[in-house]
């Protein structure tokens, strides 16, 4: 570059001291061997520009050619910290230190810029040497930080533990705040089961209106130092002028004599010197412009990375707004073509965006989509077998454009069934710097596949933690707390938020998803008729299949409503709904007593679910040989589950085999955790033993465990009610209710119990929802005696007889009948129901009742 361009950047310095081109000055003196100089001139823009990337790069390797490599891997460490993700930074540095041998010094650069571009074999080879030359990595220098301080801090400051890398800083006119740097090796993370702490919300400064918000075509100067002048546009321009005088009187001394004539010749050189300084004029400011074009184009493309990784509508629409115009300023930019490819493409494939998809598919075409195309290609296949063809090929491909597409990549490994290498590159992604919330939440996906919403949770939480109203966290998070029961509240406002925000539109893939969750979550907070409602709007729309009737089946058991509850499991069963769909059915039959019912739709099926649930109906029906034959074909190889092996036992006990059964609970009881299972079979047999006090142990200490276990409340309000301790026993019942409203075995002895206690209103309503369950006929009997103990004698014969019709051969409902008889007055009525009683009782416990009443009735005879 010829000296007089070095004397013209020092000119417009010079006017305007706040100008960026002194990092092209700083670049040309460099490249002239004047490194101290160069120097020089970085600090005093440096002043101006504390977080220009370009210029801290441009002082280290100034002071590595002055051969202070001390200070100059400082300034290029604090280079790196001002946007620690960005691998612009990372690779200039780590070139400027291996070029000169420095691959120790180096290390620390390309630890952090391999993870971020896996395919750049020459990154990789100088880290392999680098690992080799120095086995313990190098720790930060603790000078070279800028003058303000805003670059992040030397690496023994960086926190400890496990801390994931923090979200996108909020984007401001002034410096972004620091993100801490991701514990350990990205490229080493920790195994899955290690779920990451929340990664913290961005600090609380004023938002941008958008990704482009905050980038002017250069960036805001810095007031200038008190003993610089003011930039003065005159004086730039009489600069220029000058320099164009001292241009024409170089051309025209060294001009050679031409064999025209003095005036003519005087007139051609004007001519020729004037146009020969108008261009050099023009070349310099086009090169002036052209460097803060392409920085401005860097920077823009550096926004649209992040809001990649951001993964909501609004944040790839404004990515793509962004990269349009670091294409236009800086049509060379390689980057910005490639991201733009993959960004259109996630807009198609995620919300199917048709211009979105134009613009991809024209990139592809015209080779622009350059690392990304992989990745392009994968997300706009049309067929199966483009999407086999390109999932092979996206898995195979050892890079995605700065990171932005390693969930997409992982997507594909997983398509192909590699787990282990999905979960790396999800694992690395997400501790990226900014985090990938599309790799967080892909991996709070696979925790809940694999039936683990505890180790779900972590992930998806640090993804809302980065965006609170990011639609897959969101859902995800809402489906585990529900599997959980437990903080649905917040759930549910999570999700009311993301449909509040309509930047953060779930999906075309993930609607069905979430008004699904949505639904579940009113239902499960006491919102029955609106989780219907969110149901109605799936129901019969393409692609919604068994799932919207299978969830309709869930609320419907959830609230008690058995034979709602059966109709829409049935209708999912028939729609396509496999195991999920028959066990619904099976519970619903359960819930209303329909065992023979239950035993009939199922027959056949050989799922452990299923069997466990036709076990406990033929326990109901009193085939306890046929339970057995059920349970044990759970078993494989002499072993079983431990919630099978609990029921085994019961049957066992069942059939006078109680020997066996109390040698398998004492060793499921043995174990350090107990499993719940465990704990209600072993109070059930001990329950029916007669062993109350043992029994009443056993329950409470399941509910140690799990204080929503309706079974435990349930089993240990009998016992109380068994022992003559009504008060406390309808307090548990209460609660069993509460917790399973379809619990018709709760319903019935909490009537019995607020009966005892006095409370006729009460036992009639208890009796009533049992009996919105099934026409059970204890719940008749119950209700009878309700409404007699409540002064309606009348309702109580309507409810007596309805009890003999439900069970004909019910010793205990003709007792409760002549009762009610004798209550009205009808005496011989109450004396031929008490003699049938009688008789069908034999010397069953219901034989000394229906002889008392038979006594009292004629005694009043």
């Amino acid at each position: 570059m010829p000296a007089s361009l070095v004397g013209q950047y020092e000119r417009i310095l010079a006017a305007d001291p706040r100008s960026r081109v002194f990092v092209e000055l700083a670049r040309e003196l460099i490249a002239a061997g004047e490194g101290v100089r160069a120097a020089e001139v970085c600090r005093r823009g440096l002043e101006h520009h504390p977080r220009s990337v370009q210029g801290r790069l441009a002082l280290g390797r100034a002071l590595l050619a002055s051969g202070e490599t001390r200070a100059a891997v400082a300034e290029l460490r604090a280079a790196a910290e001002v946007e620690p993700g960005n691998p612009y930074a990372l690779n200039l540095a780590s070139e400027a230190l291996a070029e000169r041998g420095l691959l120790g010094d180096a290390r620390f650069f390309l630890e952090r810029a391999v993870p971020l571009q896996p395919g750049n074999e020459r990154l990789r080879a100088w880290l392999e040497e680098a690992r080799r030359a120095a086995p313990a990595a190098p720790e930060a220098p603790g000078a070279g930080s800028p003058p303000d301080g805003s670059a992040g801090a030397p690496a023994e400051a960086a926190p400890s533990g496990d801390a994931a890398a923090g979200p996108p800083a909020a984007e401001g006119p002034g410096p972004a705040p620091e993100t801490p740097e991701p514990p350990g090796s990205p490229s080493a993370p920790p195994p899955l089961k290690r779920a990451p702490p929340p990664i913290p919300p961005p600090r609380a400064e004023p938002a941008p209106a958008g990704l482009l918000a905050d980038v002017p075509p250069t960036a805001p100067a810095a007031p200038p130092a008190p003993a610089a002048a003011a930039p003065d546009p005159s004086e730039a321009q009489r600069i220029a002028e000058t320099y164009e005088h001292e241009l024409r009187k170089e051309l025209l001394a060294s001009a050679p004599p031409a064999p025209v004539p003095r005036r003519r010749f005087l007139a051609y050189a004007a001519a020729i010197a004037a146009a020969l300084a108008a261009a050099g004029g023009l070349v310099t400011y086009l090169a002036v412009r052209h460097a803060h074009r392409v920085e401005d184009a860097q920077r823009l493309v550096e926004r649209a990375r992040r809001g990649i990784l951001r993964d909501t509508d609004g944040s790839l629409r404004e990515a793509s707004r962004a990269l349009a115009e670091a294409r236009s300023l800086d049509p060379a930019n390689a980057l910005a073509r490639s991201l733009a490819a993959l960004t259109a493409a996630l807009r198609f494939a995620d919300h199917r965006d048709g211009e979105a998809r134009a613009l991809a598919e024209a990139l592809l075409l015209g080779n622009q989509a350059g690392e990304a195309a992989p990745a392009v290609r994968y997300l706009l296949a049309a067929t199966p077998a483009e999407r086999t063809a390109a999932s092979a090929a996206l898995a195979g491909s050892p890079s995605t454009p700065a990171g932005a597409a390693e969930a997409v990549a992982a997507e594909a490994l997983l398509a192909l069934n590699d787990s282990p290498a999905a979960l790396r590159r999800l694992e690395a992604a997400a501790r990226s710097t900014p985090p990938s919330l599309r790799a967080l939440t892909a991996l709070g996906d696979l925790a809940l596949a694999r039936g683990e919403p505890e180790e779900a949770l972590p992930w998806l939480a640090a993804a809302l933690a980065a965006h609170p109203t990011h639609p897959g966290a969101a859902v995800g998070a809402a489906e585990a707390r529900l599997r959980l029961r437990r903080d649905l509240g917040d759930a549910l406002a999570a999700l009311r938020a993301v449909e509040a925000d309509p930047e953060s539109a779930p999906r075309v893939a993930d609607r069905g998803r979430f008004e699904l969750a949505m639904a579940r979550l009113l239902a499960a907070t006491g919102d029955r008729p609106g989780a219907l409602e969110r149901l109605s709007r799936l129901a019969g729309k393409p692609g919604s299949g068994p799932e919207v009737a299978l969830a309709e089946a869930e609320i419907d058991l959830a609230a008690g409503a058995c034979r709602d509850a059966e109709a829409a499991a049935r209708h999912a069963v028939a729609t396509g709904g496999a195991l999920p769909a028959r066990l619904a059915l099976a519970r619903a039959q359960a819930c209303g007593g329909r065992y023979k019912e239950l035993l009939h739709a199922s027959a056949g099926q050989e799922a452990r679910e299923l069997r466990l649930l036709r076990a406990e109906a033929f326990l109901a029906l009193g085939s306890p040989t046929s339970a057995l034959a059920e349970v044990e074909a759970v078993g494989r190889g002499g072993r079983m589950p431990a919630d099978a092996a609990a029921l085994y036992a019961v049957v066992l006990d069942a059939l006078g085999r109680k020997a066996q059964a109390q040698a398998i609970l004492e060793r499921l009881l043995s174990l350090p955790k107990p499993p719940a299972a465990a704990l209600l079979a072993a109070a059930r047999v001990a329950a029916g033993d007669g062993r109350a006090g043992e029994a009443e142990a056993l329950y409470r200490r399941a509910l140690e465990a799990d204080p929503d276990l309706a079974e435990a409340h349930c089993g240990l309000g009998r016992v109380l009610l068994a022992g003559g301790r009504a008060a406390e026993a309808a307090s548990e019942l209460g609660r069993a209710a509460a917790l399973e409203p379809s619990h018709g075995e709760a319903l019935v002895a909490l009537g019995q119990a607020r009966l005892r206690s006095g409370d006729a209103p009460g036992a009639r309503e208890a009796f009533r929802a049992a009996l919105a369950l099934s026409a059970d006929a204890a719940a008749l009997r119950g209700l009878a005696e309700a409404e007699l103990a409540d002064g309606n004698p009348a309702e109580a014969r309507r409810a007596a007889d309805r009890a003999i019709a439900a069970d004909p051969r019910s010793a205990q409902s003709l007792v409760t009948a002549a009762r009610v008889a004798l209550a009205q007055g009808d005496r011989r009525g109450a004396v031929r129901l008490a003699e049938r009683a009688k008789r069908l009782a034999g010397k069953g416990p219901a034989a000394a009742d229906a002889a008392r009443v038979l006594d009292e009735a004629r005694r009043r005879g």
